[in-house]
């Protein structure tokens, strides 16, 4: 090492001035360290600990937090594109993570439990169907065995009436 009136440098066996301490500012200038648990390095800050890893990363400007399971993260743009995602979790950065937010504000989520309930004052739709805002194969799913469909448009058309039980179908 050397200590003079700049501030203090040390050198590796490879490299001259791996890392300084300026003596007028008191910065400390390095290739790489271990500080308080957490791995430093020139494009990233990283700790792990029995419940995961939480990195800081510059060169992909992300901040990424994941477990054995799961994976997290917040990111600028990639290419300054409104698709760019900028939010995930359930996956890594990409389209197939379970949720994910894009730069436009586009949110997808693959599962979601929500509670409470919405009005049709609360709802807009851009064609006044549920057909355009939902996967009808879904819905019809999530449906079955709570909607009974019968021949309710052929009464109808066939001009007839029937009472059977607490039902009333009529035509005329």
């Amino acid at each position: 090492y050397i200590l003079n009136n700049t501030g203090l440098t040390f050198n590796s066996s490879t490299v001259n001035g791996i890392t300084t301490i300026n003596g007028t500012t008191g910065k400390l200038t390095t290739a790489s360290a271990n500080i308080g648990g957490w791995d430093v390095t020139s494009s990233q800050i990283t700790k792990t600990s029995s419940s995961g890893t939480i990195t800081l990363n510059s060169s992909n400007a992300q901040i990424t937090l994941g477990s054995t399971a799961y994976t997290a993260g917040i990111a600028t743009p990639d290419t300054n594109s409104a698709t760019d995602i900028v939010f995930w979790a359930g996956g890594s950065r990409g389209i197939g993570a379970n949720f994910y937010v894009r730069a436009d504000g586009t949110v997808k989520m693959s599962s979601a439990i929500i509670t409470g309930y919405a009005t049709s004052s609360d709802l807009t739709t851009t064609n006044n169907t549920v057909a355009t805002k939902a996967d009808t194969s879904t819905v019809n799913t999530a449906l079955a065995g709570k909607i009974s469909t019968g021949n309710a448009a052929s009464d109808v058309n066939n001009n007839t009436t029937t009472i059977s039980g607490n039902s009333i179908v009529t035509g005329k």
